[in-house]
């Protein structure tokens, strides 16, 4: 959605045989909101 911050960030992950598209991999709050956000289960 436009003007709505991201707060996930991950690395790409490269393809594998089976797969041949990009994943990601190790997602992770972004680094400047990990001391703001709480994280539940919803």
């Amino acid at each position: 959605m436009p003007r709505f911050l991201e707060r996930d960030e991950a690395e790409r992950a490269e393809p594998i045989e089976p797969y041949p598209w990009d994943g990601v991999e190790n997602l992770r709050l972004l680094s400047e909101l990990q001391e703001t956000v709480v994280v539940g289960v919803y």
